[in-house]
Parts: C-alpha cells; sequence; structure tokens
C-alpha cells in the first residue's frame, strides 16, 4: 500500500509498459502527478490504477489508450477529483469500464467526446453512485458491441446534461437503471437509439 505517498518525481512511462494495474491503488496522499507526455499506447490493462487516490487534477488528454482492454474501476473513489483531462484517449479495444468512475464524487465536468469504444461489451456501473458530475459529452461511445448497459448512470444525482446521442444500442439486451435516480436531468436524446432486442 503507499497511503503515504505524498509526491512522485521523475516517473516517466514509455511504450515498454502493458501494466499500470493499481499503480497508484490506495495512495491517498498524493494529491498531484506529472504525467501528460506518458506514453500509454502499449498499456492494455489499467484497471484500479487510481482506485482510493488522493489525486485534485490530472492532465492525461495525450494518452494514447487504443490498446488498453481493461479500464474496470479506473478512478473509483477518486473522491478529491475536480478535474480530469482524458478527451482524446480513443478507447477503441476496451471491452470493460465497470465502475471506472465509481464514486468521483468532486469531478463535474467529462469530456469524453472522442472516445469510440467500439469493443465495449460491458459499461456496467460505470458511473454509479457519482454525486458530483453535472456535465458528460459521451456522445460516440457505445458503437453496437456493448450488450449490458445496466446502471450506467445509476444515482448520478447532479447530471444535468448527458450526450449520448449517438450510441449504437442495436445489440443491447438490458439497460436496467440505465439512468435511475438522476433527479435532476431534464432531458436526453435517445431518438437514434434501437432498444429492439432489450429484454430488461
Amino acid at each position: 500500500a503507499c497511503a503515504n505517498l505524498a509526491s512522485v518525481t521523475g516517473l516517466r512511462l514509455t511504450n515498454a509498459n502493458t501494466d499500470t494495474t493499481q499503480m497508484f491503488y490506495n495512495c491517498k496522499a498524493l494529491s498531484s502527478l506529472e504525467a501528460s507526455d506518458w506514453d500509454m499506447s502499449e498499456v492494455t490493462k489499467a484497471n484500479e490504477m487510481f482506485s482510493y487516490c488522493g489525486i485534485t487534477s490530472l492532465d492525461a488528454d495525450n494518452w494514447v489508450m487504443n490498446n488498453l482492454t481493461n479500464a474496470e474501476y479506473m478512478f473509483q473513489y477518486c473522491e478529491k477529483l475536480t478535474e480530469l483531462k482524458v478527451s482524446n484517449w480513443g478507447m477503441k479495444s476496451v471491452t470493460s469500464t465497470r465502475r471506472m468512475f465509481y464514486h468521483t464524487d468532486a469531478l463535474p465536468i467529462l469530456n469524453a467526446s472522442n472516445w469510440t469504444m467500439e469493443k465495449l461489451t460491458k459499461a456496467v456501473d460505470m458511473f454509479y453512485y457519482n454525486s458530483g458530475i453535472k456535465t458528460l459529452n459521451a456522445a460516440n461511445w457505445i458503437r453496437g458491441n456493448a450488450m449490458s448497459l445496466d446502471s450506467i448512470f445509476y444515482l448520478c444525482k447532479k447530471v444535468e446534461t448527458i450526450d449520448v446521442s449517438n450510441w449504437d444500442t442495436s445489440n443491447c439486451t438490458t439497460a436496467t437503471y440505465l439512468f435511475c435516480g438522476c433527479d435532476k436531468l431534464k432531458s436526453v436524446d435517445l431518438s437514434s437509439w434501437d432498444l429492439s432486442k432489450v429484454k430488461s
């Protein structure tokens, strides 16, 4: 465990790195991290990378994440995170984002409009119990392989705007509690969604 780790300097990840699982897990004293120039292009697993971490902001806009397959629990319980730049990740190989942003309660905005998760099959609970997010651009995420959309936005109590307009839901079979508990969500455009295979 690294609960007392307060700073990290001089760390440079290169394309030789393929697995960053639990890299900063439980680093509760770590408030900042300079990671903008990391080469994440060959990383395939980043599950729990920042789980329970104390970082307040992370600039990861330059990370290319098109080989990443597992992003489960990546930022869960990052309760002090207020700014996260991840808009250019791509994410075209990711298959699971389960609880990726679970309880990132201080994060008000997430721009991930350029993510095209072509191979995503499991997005269950992605923002489950996220009480911070207000604006989310997820327009191009779901590209036809996702079968379960259960509880993706469950209990996102502050969310006001969600763009999911271009999702291809043609193979989705379950969407239980998808928007349940989104008390401040005023409207969402689902006009292009095909839910003909949904059973629950």
